[in-house]
């Protein structure tokens, strides 16, 4: 049996409670066989401090007639620490934040052992934090996003300004899917295993990019239902005969692959997938301008390009490319969290 942590120093109300148990359990001055080891595991202590309480309480009886177990020690006691926390802490923050990324340079650098750092740690007064990489926003860009933000203002006539509703815009993006993810976190109960899941390189996982268009849900007029704004997802994929043979299909079999994004293959996608979309499913009346806005990816074209200009404008409707800030991931709602949400559907 593996021996049970201990704790010397019990609580008052705990010594007083062992101390009755040893004057009830005791026989003829004896513990009955096994008894001790019983107690020993109740109360998590050694052996030794089993016998001190028992000889202080007879000692205290005899001399005083009256049992005392409680604890001598009222006040702090041991060892006072060789530094305060604000020591500490003059130290660590004394540190550059490059030297601060593992214990064993923190505590070489502060001069803190790491076992002290590690108490600290336990406080929460020293805390592990992560950095992320944030875009590069010069004076320009935000210039350009105040101007962007502000061109959503609108005039009411009577004085006060208020926001766009945005039921003229949809955003569209493209973003690379895996099949699974090297990592995956699950709840579950906690006698369920995690499920295995294998695979042959996790280096070459299949990932596919898609082009996804989306817009603000609404209210549907016409069929008196809720529009959820979803257009459409499209895979920048080709079916292409097999070029060798192998052991799982033969040569000139039909092959799903990926295709690289570029300018012509993007410009397809718009005139052939995501307008014709848009005209079929939008809910609006097709003489409104609807507005497909993009980021400034090189392979976007331009969004007075001719082709997709003429075919946004045609049979009575008005469908605009355009472009919103440069290093302004934020002001697509597809890069805010649809995207997550769509890759944590996948397969696991």
């Amino acid at each position: 049996m593996p021996r049970a942590t201990t704790n010397h120093d019990l609580p008052d109300d705990q010594r007083w409670s062992l101390y009755h148990d040893l004057l009830e359990n005791k026989q003829s001055g004896r513990l009955a066989r096994g008894k001790a080891s019983e107690l020993l595991l109740k109360y998590g202590i050694s052996r030794q401090t089993l016998s001190k309480v028992w000889k202080r309480g007879q000692e205290t009886r005899s001399q005083g007639g009256r049992a005392d177990v409680a604890l001598k020690r009222k006040s702090r006691t041991g060892r006072w620490p060789k530094r305060t926390m604000h020591e500490v802490e003059a130290a660590v923050k004394s540190v550059p934040p490059h030297l601060r990324k593992t214990f064993a340079s923190l505590a070489a650098s502060s001069g803190i052992p790491p076992t002290t750092l590690w108490r600290v740690l336990q406080t929460r007064k020293l805390q592990r934090r992560t950095s992320r990489l944030k875009p590069m926003v010069t004076d320009k860009h935000k210039a350009d996003r105040v101007d962007f933000v502000r061109s959503f203002v609108r005039s009411t006539g009577s004085g006060p300004m208020r926001w766009d509703d945005m039921h003229d815009r949809v955003h569209i993006d493209e973003k690379w899917f895996y099949l699974t993810l090297v990592n995956r976190r699950y709840y579950q109960w906690h006698d369920e295993a995690v499920p295995i899941r294998k695979c042959s390189s996790k280096r070459h996982i299949i990932k596919v990019m898609f082009l996804t268009a989306v817009a603000r849900p609404r209210y549907d007029y016409n069929p008196r239902t809720m529009w959820d704004g979803k257009i459409g997802m499209w895979p920048f994929v080709s079916v292409v005969p097999a070029q060798r043979k192998s052991k799982n299909r033969d040569r000139g079999t039909a092959v799903t692959t990926p295709v690289t994004v570029t300018k012509p293959v993007y410009r397809e996608y718009l005139l052939k997938h995501v307008i014709p979309t848009i005209k079929e499913v939008w809910p609006g009346r097709r003489s409104e301008p609807i507005y497909n806005q993009q980021d400034n990816a090189r392979p976007h074209v331009e969004v007075d390009d001719a082709d997709v200009t003429m075919a946004g404008c045609s049979d009575g409707w008005s469908i605009r490319l355009v472009a919103q800030p440069a290093m302004s991931p934020d002001f697509n709602v597809l890069d805010l969290g649809f995207f997550n949400s769509i890759q944590g559907l996948a397969a696991p």
